[in-house]
């Protein structure tokens, strides 16, 4: 707390005052008293009595409080050494395959996915189960500091008129390089909820664009393209880098973590969000492993 110096000063009222004069006689008396009061003081007392003087005339200490740097070295994290892995699996029996995509409605498409079948990307498993395409991402839990920023910008590509990645994490102010190699029309339709949705169409000789998110946006949202009803994914915007999208084996990883105990959501499209809590010890890895249910 700053106190003003002169928070305890009071000022004498103004104003013209009268004074009175006293007759020489009466001030006589006074005038003996105060230099016999400078006499004896001069004189010099006894030693005790000038070191309690000496004493109470030394300034009092003042209490201090840490600088801004002590304080913000005080609260800073320990070592970014932990980790978050696991593996997200399908914890009931699948109906069907993938189906393979149908892009007849676009003659290059068409002849790219003849090349190279693409199947849907909503729910992919394994041969263990293991789901693709689900976002893990670290929602509460994370000390008050401030997270270097991304490196580098991030690619979202429609290479073979499919979108990549099918989930797409972003940082705050990173730069979103969007691409479109198939020579062939394209369209990014960005649907946000919290930052501007836009919607960029690419003819076949814009091959790249570039986007920046200036807003935290935690929930996905969706991307579609207007022209190719097949091509979806979907995104976030984080201002850390504590999150990541499952391979295509279920597994995941998050690591340079304060040790901390964090709520985590893991969200995936079809089968809807869930959140738990994690705790992580300095240099440790925490596992999360779960399965998850079709809704209802």
């Amino acid at each position: 707390m700053h106190v003003r110096e002169d928070a305890f000063l009071t000022t004498a009222p103004t104003g013209p005052r009268r004074r009175r004069s006293l007759p020489a006689a009466a001030l006589l008396p006074a005038m003996a008293a105060l230099l016999a009061l400078t006499l004896a003081a001069c004189g010099g007392g006894s030693d005790d009595g000038g070191s309690a003087e000496a004493e109470a005339q030394q300034p009092a200490e003042t209490a201090t409080t840490p600088s801004a740097e002590q304080s913000q070295t005080a609260a800073a994290p320990g070592a970014l050494n932990a980790t978050i892995s696991g593996t997200i699996t399908f914890g009931a029996e699948a109906r069907r395959e993938p189906g393979v995509l149908n892009m007849e409605a676009d003659p290059v498409c068409a002849e790219k996915n003849e090349e190279n079948p693409m199947t849907e990307q909503a729910f992919l498993l394994d041969e263990s189960k293991g789901i693709a395409n689900v976002l893990i991402q670290v929602t509460s839990g994370l000390p008050d500091m401030e997270f270097a920023a991304a490196e580098s910008e991030v690619v979202f590509t429609q290479s073979g008129c499919i979108y990549d990645p099918h989930v797409l994490i972003a940082r705050v102010g990173q730069t979103v390089k969007i691409l479109n190699p198939d020579g062939t029309l394209h369209n990014v339709h960005v649907f946000g909820k919290v930052n501007e949705e836009f919607n960029q169409a690419m003819p076949a000789f814009q091959t790249e664009i570039e986007r920046v998110f200036d807003q935290v946006e935690t929930e996905p949202f969706a991307i579609k393209c207007d022209v190719h009803p097949w091509m979806n994914a979907y995104g976030v915007v984080l201002d850390h880098p504590y999150a990541a999208v499952t391979a295509a084996d279920g597994s995941f990883s998050i690591p340079n973590l304060p040790a901390g105990t964090y709520q985590v959501e893991v969200w995936h499209e079809l089968l809807g969000g869930q959140t738990h809590e994690v705790t992580v010890t300095e240099g440790g890895t925490a596992t999360l492993d779960l399965a998850l249910l079709p809704p209802g």
